[in-house]
């Protein structure tokens, strides 16, 4: 897996989150995908309703059935990753 970077905080109050890179988003999400936010050590897969690229080192990104600030709070400070792209068969 691939990190994209880390949930630094909430934007608004529909359950986005500010998603931040230190080197540059590498990998960016699309909507309908998972990404993995690690919790306690585990890949937990969130698929997303939403993203927006906001600079070249950040991303807004909303998650499928989470509608609300309260409900991603806990996800402050979170690594998220994306899996890494399947390599292309040869024919």
């Amino acid at each position: 897996m691939r990190t994209i970077g880390r949930i630094t905080k909430n934007s608004g109050f529909d359950g986005a989150v500010v998603v931040r890179s230190e080197s540059g988003i590498m990998a960016e999400p699309q909507q309908g995908e998972p990404v993995f936010v690690i919790i306690d050590g585990i890949p937990v897969p969130f698929f997303i309703r939403e993203v927006i690229t906001a600079s070249p080192d950040t991303l807004v990104i909303s998650f499928d059935d989470y509608l609300s600030a309260e409900s991603v709070a806990s996800l402050k400070g979170c690594e998220v990753m994306t899996r890494d792209e399947p390599e292309e068969e040869d024919e």
